[in-house]
């Protein structure tokens, strides 16, 4: 699962739910161990640490919480693994200020087809 924040301007303190399909499992809390970045740089952003101060790890979603996010571009991996095969629609990602309830945003809806 590849999460990307494309901003406009830099933002503090902000906390960004990435539901999971039903069915998904994360294998790994670190993505250094995931292997799925290209390079280091993906997974650290172009300002040399991971973009998020703090994460947890339930069981329906990831939530990652900033404390400042500069603008342009940021994304990270997370490798899950898909335990029910089918389509299931995939629930948008929310990002919201942690001290402002008048800043929200969503992705769009998708769906991921998973098969045996």
């Amino acid at each position: 699962m590849k999460i990307e924040i494309n901003l406009p301007t830099r933002l503090p303190f902000l906390m960004i739910e990435a539901p999971l399909p039903s069915g998904g499992e994360v294998i790994s809390e670190d993505p250094r161990q995931n292997n799925l970045a290209e390079n280091e740089a993906d997974l650290e952003g172009d300002w040399g640490s991971f973009w998020w101060t703090h994460q947890d790890i339930l069981d329906d979603k990831i939530l990652f919480f900033v404390s400042s996010l500069p603008s342009g571009k940021s994304h990270t991996y997370s490798l899950v693994r898909m335990e029910l095969p089918g389509e299931l629609q995939v629930t948008p990602v929310q990002l919201e200020g942690m001290y402002s309830k008048n800043l929200r945003a969503y992705s769009s809806l998708d769906t991921v087809k998973v098969k045996d």
